[in-house]
């Protein structure tokens, strides 16, 4: 490795971070990602145990990490989470709201009413609960990031899980909200859409595909692995590692003029120039 590159690979060094839905997944590969470039990362989930196991990685890999449990539906665990990380790291500069996903994958006609109120809970208000708690730490750093993990789906639904894309959609229009409101503060906020990702969620996705289908795992996995492909231009469905490369840059000083943006990231799925 050459030093031009270890420059670059360590451009967050001193920054303190925070991700939310880190224990598994793509919040997982971002906060491996942020430490690996020099950041030193509170991890935050329900999981302690699965924290811990990203923690030793982190810590293997000579970066600093550190565990904050919380669940994101409970305004009191967070507001205890994100004071323990403040503390700990002594202050905050950049958190990372990943928390999110569906509860219950399901179509329109299936859905009860605690399901929209469930999938707004865990992927619309999570952001505000985390937010509104790191935002006395963030008012002090020089360089406070907002960086929220949306869906391309909340830009163009599918015909399946009308909760999570619509929920999604809010956690975008909040996001461009907190942007005008913290933009006097220096705070940016940004929000990342990825497309289909190979993730733990996709996996139970999966499961569900092939119990609707009648079909053994396996040979649904790789239908769907077709049919999504084959929506996709560049002719592949995600990996989480494609994802946190943008979050990084949003995180550093080289997107300092950016807020208020919603970043697709999804291989050309969305056709519209939107």
């Amino acid at each position: 490795m050459n030093p031009r590159s270890n420059r670059r690979i360590q451009d967050l060094k001193g920054r303190r971070a925070l991700v939310t839905g880190a224990s598994r997944g793509l919040g997982r590969h971002i906060a491996l990602s942020l430490a690996g470039r020099g950041a030193t990362v509170a991890l935050s989930a329900r999981d302690r145990s699965r924290l811990e196991g990203v923690r030793r990685t982190i810590l293997r890999a000579g970066g600093k990490a550190i565990v904050c449990p919380a669940d994101a539906l409970s305004s009191a665990q967070v507001e205890r989470a994100v004071e323990t990380a403040v503390r700990r790291l002594g202050g905050l500069d950049i958190l990372v709201n990943n928390a999110g996903g569906a509860e219950r994958f399901a179509g329109l006609t299936e859905l009860n009413e605690s399901d929209w109120s469930a999938a707004y809970d865990l992927n619309v208000l999570s952001i505000l609960r985390f937010t509104r708690a790191a935002l006395p730490a963030l008012r002090r750093s020089r360089s406070g990031r907002i960086i929220n993990i949306a869906s391309v789906s909340g830009l163009e639904p599918g015909r399946f899980n009308p909760h999570y894309s619509t929920a999604k959609a809010a956690a975008i229009h909040l996001s461009k909200v907190l942007a005008n409101e913290l933009a006097p503060m220096r705070i940016t906020v940004n929000t990342v859409c990825p497309g289909p990702l190979r993730t733990d969620a996709w996996e139970r996705n999966l499961a569900d595909q092939a119990v609707r289908r009648r079909l053994p795992l396996s040979v649904c996995r790789k239908r769907v692995e077709q049919e999504e492909a084959a929506k996709v231009p560049l002719g592949r469905v995600g990996e989480c590692s494609d994802v946190t490369g943008l979050v990084d840059w949003l995180a550093g000083d080289s997107a300092a003029w950016t807020t208020g943006s919603c970043l697709r990231i999804d291989g050309g799925k969305l056709r519209s120039i939107g």
